[in-house]
């Protein structure tokens, strides 16, 4: 169900700023609002919120926003309800909705700066160029430990590829909450592969999609001026909230490795039972460390939770017909 809270022109717009939203209605008024306060004219872009988790307050919420403008002539905001869970639907519904050729791709625990937009648009000089991101940096809701500050920025979705707009392969990437692409190439290589459905990572979400974006012989660009601040709450910088994040990684890494070999059960089995032994040497090594009080044991323990995701993904492979099954799917838009 698309709706049409304010529309303020009938021109079509050059972009479309999306928020995916998943039962943050603390969050996604700050996320909304920088977007609705975009430097480029209003009839150039619209604003869409897809609701994955729809709850009545949640529609409330986008409605209050576009009260709260009287007299201003804003973009067209539009809330869009997709009842079926998973990121890639919730950006999938938007691409369906959009009226652009273009989306951009915000989380709902982000804020963009004013001139967001305009500098994604500005990197598409040239039909070539199918995907679009920029700089992430932190905005910290409390002063994380200097462990994780340390930590490479990818471990927090944090970017910054350097002073100058350039090409970059998928390994690089460009991160889901600063992502732009043309809605033609999405269609035309079948969506973005799954990431999170609900609670539960199963897939590679973006990464798919710029691998199968670079394979067919699209290019990806990454935009200095394009800027996002990323909201990180305590409990994602915490080790708790880290090793949930490395679990996720695992369950990422091995969907891919299976993606790519597409190894039967057996050999799914052996690698299973691989990956738990790596785990259970790490929860020792992250045992030991924390016995004797040296910092190292947080590291152990993210790669303990990264093994023991991973065990755990490919044990359910052998077992679970069904996840093979999504695992090899390769279409996700124009099935969905």
């Amino acid at each position: 169900m698309t709706d049409e809270v304010n529309a303020p022109g009938g021109d079509t717009p050059r972009i479309s700023a999306v928020v995916p939203t998943y039962g943050r209605s603390r969050l996604l008024p700050g996320a909304v609002v920088s977007l609705l306060s975009q430097d480029l004219p209003a009839r150039e872009f619209e604003v869409l919120v897809v609701d994955n988790n729809p709850q009545p307050e949640m529609r409330g919420t986008v409605e209050g926003l576009a009260r709260a403008r009287p007299g201003v002539e804003g973009p067209t905001l539009r809330y869009i309800h997709e009842p079926r869970l998973g990121l890639h639907n919730a950006r999938h519904a938007a691409a369906r909705a959009a009226r652009a050729p273009v989306i951009a791709l915000i989380d709902d625990d982000a804020v963009a700066d004013p001139g967001w937009l305009r500098a994604l648009l500005a990197a598409y000089d040239d039909p070539a160029i199918a995907a679009v991101g920029g700089k992430l940096v932190p905005r910290w809701e409390a002063e994380p430990p200097a462990w994780i500050r340390e930590l490479p920025g990818v471990y927090l979705s944090l970017l910054d590829h350097g002073p100058r707009r350039r090409d970059v392969s998928w390994q690089e990437g460009i991160y889901g909450c600063n992502f732009s692409v043309r809605v033609d190439a999405l269609r035309a290589v079948g969506g973005f592969n799954p990431e999170c459905v609900g609670d539960r990572w199963l897939g590679d979400g973006e990464s798919g999609l710029l691998r199968k974006l670079e394979a067919a012989g699209y290019r990806i660009v990454y935009t200095p001026d394009a800027v996002v601040h990323h909201i990180i709450p305590a409990q994602r910088a915490s080790r708790e909230g880290m090793m949930r994040r490395f679990a996720n990684y695992g369950a990422n890494d091995s969907y891919v490795a299976f993606r790519e070999k597409r190894p039967g059960r057996p050999r799914l089995g052996l690698r299973a039972l691989a990956l738990a032994t790596l785990s259970a040497a790490y929860g020792a090594a992250a045992q030991a460390a924390r016995m004797a009080g040296l910092e190292r044991f947080n590291w152990y323990s993210l790669r303990q939770a990264y093994y023991r995701s991973r065990a755990s993904y490919e044990l359910r492979l052998v077992f679970d017909r069904s996840l093979r099954q999504f695992a090899e799917r390769e279409n996700w838009l124009n099935e969905s």
